[in-house]
């Protein structure tokens, strides 16, 4: 139904955007900003730390505020860290930099993460199974989209550090695409 398509588009998207996006945060620390591989590798920790400060709060508060402001205000989060990690290091190190946007985008995504999770199972709670699958297939298949493209253009250019900023602004115009979506998803309130 229109529910489920729906939430399938945005949990591509959200792949996509979200998830693709951030596999290559420690290639951009390395192109863009030319830090060492394991230097790179480590700024992934502040985006782990964000996603686990407010997830499980955004999971309890989700029979008060329904599933479409959580998703709202997290992939906007997502779009304005994404946003602001494609503009060049001002005031820190590009080290903290890339980190603290990197929690920004963490802090949206445990946010929004748990809303779109639960999203479509309220359509058919009786088959909680094949919706987290197609949930999964959905944010998978979006994530290796975006990677397979955003690494043949980056391996393709002659600056891939500011290549790959400009791949992060249409990650951000995708999340700001879904957040129109959301407003066509079942919202619901209450105990279910």
């Amino acid at each position: 139904g229109k529910g489920f398509a729906t939430m399938n588009v945005i949990n591509l998207l959200f792949g996509t955007a979200a998830l693709g996006f951030g596999s290559l945060v420690p290639l951009y620390a390395e192109n863009r900003y030319h830090l060492s591989a394991s230097t790179a590798g480590t700024v992934l920790s502040a985006r782990g730390v964000g996603v686990i400060v407010v997830a499980a709060a955004s999971t309890m508060l989700l029979r008060r505020t329904g599933y479409r402001l959580p998703m709202i205000i997290g992939c906007g989060s997502v779009a304005v860290g994404i946003v602001m990690l494609s503009i060049a290091a001002r005031g820190l190190s590009p080290y903290w930099w890339v980190a603290l946007f990197s929690m920004l985008t963490g802090l949206g995504m445990g946010i929004a993460a748990p809303a779109t999770n639960n999203a479509s199972l309220q359509l058919a709670p009786e088959s909680v199974g094949a919706i987290a699958g197609l949930r999964g297939m959905f944010r998978q298949s979006g994530a290796n989209i975006y990677v397979s493209v955003a690494t043949s253009l980056i391996a393709r250019s002659a600056a891939p550090g500011i290549a790959q900023a400009h791949l992060f602004l249409v990650s951000a115009s995708i999340l700001v695409v879904m957040i129109g979506m959301v407003f066509f998803v079942p919202d619901h309130h209450g105990s279910w």
